[in-house]
């Protein structure tokens, strides 16, 4: 008898990155984009599988002894940094959650909802505060202390105000995820607690 955990068939992720690897080709083809990363050492995927990449639900379309291929439409690269990508930059990792995982950060669907912009970077020893700059009418998804997605990495939302709010990212997330080479200026992938867009969504209908 197989006794290996089941992975859930509506994918969800936690937000906790198991791996940071580059993308080691991209290949346009009309519209569509096909990203090539290297496969951490330890994995064993299976085409058809779903992948967070940089908080990107992904799926995986070819699977090489040192890399995998996942591949993109329109509508994605219209909504996320996917389009902005180049070989050679690294990307967050995640594997779907399966049913008897620990989820350590919070459930994360890898549908990104738009993107943001680091306005502001404060070093607080050895961790670090960033200002993100989002479309001030995603305010209503936003409390402080809330959850949030940032390039597929759970984190703690800090002060929201309007069109911005703040993270705290410790040094292990600095280390283990690409949101330590963030800089002022640059773009990240964001998606708001599933929670409370069903609360934003069910306000929004009592109110009509």
């Amino acid at each position: 008898m197989n006794h290996t955990p089941e992975r859930i068939s509506t994918t969800m992720f936690t937000g906790i990155i198991s791996a940071v690897q580059p993308i080691v080709q991209i290949d346009d083809a009309g519209e569509i984009r096909r990203c090539t990363i290297q496969l951490p050492h330890d994995w064993k995927l299976s085409v058809g599988e779903s992948i967070n990449v940089d908080g990107v639900c992904s799926t995986v379309v070819a699977v090489g002894s040192a890399q995998f291929t996942v591949e993109y439409i329109p509508e994605t690269l219209r909504v996320t940094t996917l389009k902005q990508k180049a070989q050679n930059d690294v990307v967050n990792l995640e594997r779907s959650l399966r049913l008897n995982d620990l989820v350590s950060g919070h459930l994360v669907t890898g549908h990104v909802d738009t993107t943001g912009i680091v306005e502001a970077i404060h070093e607080e020893g050895e961790s670090r505060i960033l200002m993100i700059v989002h479309p001030a009418i995603n305010a209503r998804f936003l409390i402080s202390k809330g959850s949030i997605a940032v390039n597929g990495v759970s984190l703690t939302v800090i002060d929201p105000e309007g069109d911005h709010f703040s993270v705290a990212i410790i040094p292990h997330t600095l280390e283990q995820t690409n949101i330590g080479q963030c800089h002022v200026g640059s773009v990240v992938n964001l998606e708001y607690d599933m929670l409370a867009k069903y609360v934003a969504q069910q306000i929004s209908h009592g109110s009509t």
